[in-house]
């Protein structure tokens, strides 16, 4: 008995020991890891010497040492940071970004009828600019990155060799007003464009490979369309859109992508216009941002709201879209901000992105979600400087930007 009971003494003792020792080590890792953050935003603050490349490496080693580490702060600082933002000057107002599949170049549409293309790290024009439209340019990468679609306010859309910046055959025609929104389907072999005016009001699918026009118009909207999205798997079209005279609730439309019927009902999507939608990566979500300032997540599945509006935004949300791992959700508004929101919870993450002088007319994340760029319709685009992450913007300023995310 009593040699039992020294055994069991000596085991817990042994248990207590190897606790405490593994206790010591998890402190220790959270030391270290509290220790790399604080150097880390200490270099950013410009107080401590290394360098902003330095700098971010250490915030995102910290919670690989320590994954208890919160570096929601440390995100907001690198954010603020002006030295990790890069300005892409343009000519005139961005209407519209959208990032290369390998996230190394920038296609931008804009008010000087030119489709650009940038290096996402340097801010450098990557192929020649060309002159396709009027005023109004809305642009679309195609997944395999090979070509580029843009849409415009002459009516038509058109391809382009994203390689070299040359057209690749005739213009797409049949909408009969502006063309407010264009995209291709996740196997890039079909293109989904918007009629903006009432005058038009349809929604038109097209062979990429043959600029024909195929299946059924979507059609039954009473005002203009703003805004059209494949989902992930190709088999829905989500659609955003306002009322005649844009006066009145705008309403969300998912679509069957193969017959062009409606599925569900319309989802009121705010007090004013919708002008932006997005599937969500796994097409379980949709995002929306309307002109009463919300962004607001709905089920894609039964049409159900998920949650509360997101407010914050006090002029319209012009564009929303979410990150590739689907959790977050980055907003632009005419009120000249770039929000960042967690997609499960719909807090703010951080302090709203500031610096631009216009509203912000798009955003899109890099494919590795690690960047933002937004662009405002004053011209100008922003790529990071250092980070793995980039979200693209275009403004009604004459600039772009690129934020590390």
């Amino acid at each position: 008995m009593i040699a039992l009971i020294a055994a069991i003494v000596a085991v817990a003792g042994f248990v207590q020991a190897n606790d405490a020792k593994h206790l010591a080590e998890t402190r220790n890792r959270e030391a270290i890891a509290l220790k790399l953050s604080s150097q880390g935003q200490a270099i950013l603050a410009g107080v401590r010497a290394g360098g902003d490349v330095r700098a971010i490496q250490q915030i995102l080693a910290a919670p690989a040492i320590a994954p208890s580490t919160d570096i929601s702060a440390l995100l907001t600082a690198v954010v603020e940071r002006q030295s990790t933002i890069k300005i892409i000057p343009t000519p005139d107002a961005v209407f519209s970004v959208a990032f290369s599949p390998d996230g190394l170049r920038i296609a931008s549409g804009g008010a000087d009828n030119t489709l650009r293309l940038w290096d996402a790290a340097t801010g450098k024009p990557s192929a020649p600019a060309d002159r396709p439209h009027r005023p109004g340019t809305q642009c679309g990468v195609q997944p395999d990155g090979r070509r580029i679609v843009s849409g415009s306010d002459d009516k038509t859309l058109r391809l382009w060799d994203a390689a070299t910046g040359a057209p690749i055959g005739a213009p797409l025609t049949g909408h009969t007003g502006p063309v407010e929104s264009a995209g291709f389907s996740p196997d890039g072999r079909r293109i989904v464009s918007a009629g903006d005016t009432i005058a038009d009001g349809t929604v038109r699918l097209w062979d990429s490979g043959t600029g024909q026009q195929i299946g059924a118009l979507l059609t039954g909207n009473s005002g203009p369309w703003d805004s059209v999205a494949f989902s992930p798997d190709g088999r829905r079209i989500v659609s955003g859109s306002g009322p005649v005279g844009n006066v009145g609730p705008g309403t969300v439309q998912v679509w069957d992508a193969d017959t062009g019927q409606p599925i569900g009902q319309p989802l009121v999507g705010g007090t004013g216009p919708v002008f932006s939608v997005a599937f969500s990566p796994d097409g379980r979500r949709i995002v929306s941002g309307s002109a009463d300032s919300t962004v607001r997540l709905w089920d894609a599945g039964t049409g159900q709201p998920i949650g509360a509006p997101l407010t914050g935004h006090t002029g319209a949300v012009a564009s929303v879209a979410f990150s590739p791992d689907g959790r977050r959700i980055v907003s632009g508004s005419a009120d000249s901000t770039v929000r960042l929101w967690d997609a499960g919870t719909g807090q703010p993450i951080g302090v709203p992105l500031t610096g631009h002088t216009g509203a912000v007319a798009s955003v899109a994340f890099s494919p590795d979600g690690g960047a933002l760029s937004p662009v405002a319709r004053t011209g100008g685009a922003h790529p990071p400087a250092a980070s793995r992450a980039r979200c693209s913007c275009g403004t009604s300023e004459r600039a772009s930007r690129s934020v590390p995310r």
